[in-house]
């Protein structure tokens, strides 16, 4: 859990650099990554709520 979190801070960190430069990422690829992000986000709350849960 914690590598994919750390991978996604430094993605995300690419990211917000090209932005933070005025520079534009290929949109099609930075689309699927934050469709990505969002489902791996979605799912890494949902297992956090079963393991306090259960």
């Amino acid at each position: 859990m914690l590598s994919v979190a750390k991978k996604l801070h430094e993605a995300c960190s690419f990211f917000d650099a090209i932005l933070d430069r005025g520079l534009t990422p290929n949109i099609p690829i930075y689309n699927l990554f934050m469709d990505a992000f969002r489902k791996i986000g979605h799912l890494n709350m949902a297992l956090v709520l079963f393991v306090e849960l259960f």
